[in-house]
């Protein structure tokens, strides 16, 4: 079985509001500056912004791999969550895991997703009680299928598809290839870019058996 998780609107403990990397822009533009050649740069067409945008992109982009310049390392959040989730989106769609289901997911599929530690911040200088990591997922999957789904569960906009509505109601009748994703536990998929990431029944229960909490999620065909 397969479950789609959804990409949390408005602010919480599952999309804290506000949040900022501090040193994310910075390094990006002193290597932009600093260390690429004149003709490398020429290739963003010597703007710093461009070169910034295609790393914003290359997050979700197959098979991406994330150099030291290219991962923030801290997170201001100006204002304090509730509780925060173990899974939780900031901005750039960034995806954020505490240590507890980091070490799911690698005991699952080790050696598949990227990791690195975050320094998340705060008012009043305070730390949250547990730590954090962004998370790079590294699989993709052509698995979404249109033609199996439920009529009127999906939207299309050129070559990507989503559900029609961020709800129960229309995830469950999306359906992807249960033959594309065996033996898979956390991916996203090449075309489907709602529900943001998909996990399987699998994972799920693990994250149930631990008690960690996670954005909205809902059952999906498998065909």
């Amino acid at each position: 079985m397969t479950w789609g998780v959804l990409f949390p609107y408005g602010s919480g403990d599952y999309s804290p509001e506000a949040a900022q990397f501090v040193d994310y822009e910075e390094k990006l533009e002193h290597h932009f500056n600093e260390v690429l050649t004149d003709e490398e740069r020429s290739k963003y067409d010597n703007w710093v912004v461009k070169f910034q945008s295609r790393t914003g992109e290359k997050y979700f982009s197959k098979d991406a791999v994330f150099e030291d310049f290219e991962k923030p390392t801290q997170l201001v959040l100006p204002r304090t969550p509730k509780n925060l989730a173990s899974l939780f989106f900031v901005v750039h769609g960034f995806t954020v895991v505490d240590v507890p289901l980091k070490e799911i997911i690698e005991r699952l599929e080790p050696s598949t997703h990227q990791f690195w530690s975050v320094d998340v911040q705060l008012p009043r200088s305070k730390k949250p009680v547990k730590d954090y990591f962004f998370m790079v997922i590294g699989q993709h999957f052509d698995a979404f299928l249109p033609e199996k789904s439920v009529e009127g569960a999906w939207i299309r906009a050129g070559a990507y598809f989503s559900a029609a509505r961020s709800g129960k109601k229309h995830c469950n009748g999306l359906a992807v290839s249960e033959k594309v994703i065996v033996g898979a536990h956390l991916w996203r998929d090449e075309k489907l870019d709602m529900p943001r990431i998909f996990i399987s029944d699998e994972f799920k229960s693990e994250i149930d058996r631990a008690g960690l909490r996670i954005p909205k999620h809902y059952k999906l065909i498998e065909a």
